[in-house]
């Protein structure tokens, strides 16, 4: 399911072509179908896959101690390394993970400091999708503290399988079937 799942967002969410760059940021926790990403969009004929990682656990601590001013700032080479794709015509996949309850704690100015980091760091491809066509692509992957909020009475394996299962089913994703025929035949 989960290759079926990475073939959806590289043939359909992005539809990426032979020769394209792929710029692909999402958490830690995603790392299984990001490397499962990577491969299809190899297999697709990717020229290279840039990918970008976040860790909600380590931006908390970094939220806790740093300050605010150092947490707002994009630095030029956070832009400049995804520009440099950009610039080359690749595409996006943003692969999300809601972290529930988890930045409650965090101070206000520093919660908002962080939003804007992470609005400025993504508006050139927001920018670059506007104004150059770029293609993009937004998916969901659950992690365990997601999955245990919205199964609070299974363990932290099965609650992160019955979330995974329901995302492919909404994702029309089958075992059995091309993921981008399922999804055009529910379109």
């Amino acid at each position: 399911m989960l290759h079926n799942y990475a073939k959806l967002l590289i043939h359909t969410g992005v539809n990426l072509r032979k020769g394209e760059y792929l710029i692909l940021e999402a958490p830690t926790d995603a790392a299984e179908l990001v490397r499962e990403c990577t491969k299809v969009a190899f297999e697709r004929g990717a020229k290279d896959v840039i990918v970008f990682y976040t860790d909600a656990l380590n931006d908390k601590i970094r939220l806790q101690y740093a300050e605010k001013e150092e947490i707002e700032e994009v630095k030029d080479w956070q832009a400049e390394s995804r520009n440099y794709y950009l610039q080359k015509g690749a595409c996006s996949l943003l692969i999300k993970s809601s972290y529930p309850y988890l930045f409650e704690d965090v101070p206000g100015d520093k919660s908002s400091a962080y939003q804007s980091f992470t609005n400025t760091l993504r508006n050139n491809i927001r920018a670059s999708i506007r104004k150059d066509g770029t293609k993009w692509c937004i998916a969901s992957y659950p992690n365990p503290l997601w999955a245990k909020t919205l199964y609070p009475d299974c363990d932290t394996q099965e609650a992160v399988d019955k979330m995974f299962n329901l995302m492919c089913e909404i994702c029309q994703i089958q075992k059995d079937k091309e993921p981008s025929v399922s999804w055009m035949e529910h379109i």
